[in-house]
């Protein structure tokens, strides 16, 4: 199937979409395997080096919204929400997993709602029917494994699944004393595809994060300086969206999802 990479994927939209192309996207420099930082590239959009939150013409983060398979889902970013609303320090979703997709920064079709400054509709793409892959890699951001392919020699349906574990928290203990408790996160991530000869094409796909990270009070009175010497933080977060769609081709130009 041939794809211009000039038009979205969502044949509905006319202006204000563009569509984030996994293959261009790997290889941009800085993006540390987070698509909400790629799409900052695009006109009118503009991202903080400290989050991946998204402004979309000078409009708060927490107005964009966040879409996987189609449906709405919650912000899936590692330790959303703590310092920027609709934002985080990473995107839950790798790269690996991650298809192509739509960016809306501004006249959205009639199937969207509920945002008031941009959408991001994500797709994760189908596995390998044909051979199994595996994937694994190290890196600042964390360990991952990759695995894709068929669930039988020869058929259609296939799987991918993609895990990530924090780096960090693997090696907290090189850390100073009073860094805290460190930051941990993990998430996992797969699709698993059913294609039939007659009644379309079936997908189950999910999303799932953990995070945690905290600081401890300084139990000795004479080293408070400021109120946050004395309290203890605990940030415990946690995420799964999970889905079941059903695809039908009614003929070359329609089909019901």
């Amino acid at each position: 199937q041939k794809i211009n990479k000039q038009n979205p994927l969502n044949p509905t939209a006319s202006v204000g979409a563009k569509m984030l192309s996994v293959e261009e996207a790997n290889r941009y420099a800085g993006w540390f395997d987070d698509p909400a930082r790629l799409v900052s590239t695009f006109a009118g959009v503009s991202s903080n080096v400290g989050n991946n939150g998204i402004s979309v013409h000078g409009n708060n983060p927490k107005y964009l919204q966040w879409k996987l398979e189609g449906i709405e889902i919650p912000n899936p970013n590692h330790f959303a929400d703590t310092s920027t609303f609709g934002a985080g320090i990473l995107s839950g979703l790798s790269s690996h997993n991650l298809g192509n997709s739509d960016f809306f920064s501004g006249a959205f079709p009639a199937e969207y709602s509920n945002a008031l400054s941009g959408i991001f509709d994500m797709n994760i793409r189908k596995g390998n029917s044909r051979k199994k892959e595996r994937t694994f890699q190290a890196g600042i951001m964390g360990l991952d494994y990759a695995e894709e392919g068929p669930f039988k020699k020869g058929g259609n349906s296939s799987y991918i699944f993609n895990y990530r574990y924090s780096t960090l928290s693997l090696i907290k203990d090189l850390f100073p004393q009073d860094a805290g408790k460190g930051i941990k996160y993990q998430d996992v991530s797969f699709k698993l595809n059913f294609p039939t000869k007659k009644a379309g094409t079936f997908s189950l796909w999910g999303l799932g994060l953990k995070d945690f990270t905290g600081v401890d009070a300084k139990t000795n009175p004479d080293d408070w300086e400021t109120i946050a010497d004395r309290q203890t933080v605990n940030i415990d977060y946690i995420l799964g969206s999970i889905g079941l769609s059903h695809k039908i081709q009614l003929n070359e130009k329609s089909y019901i999802k």
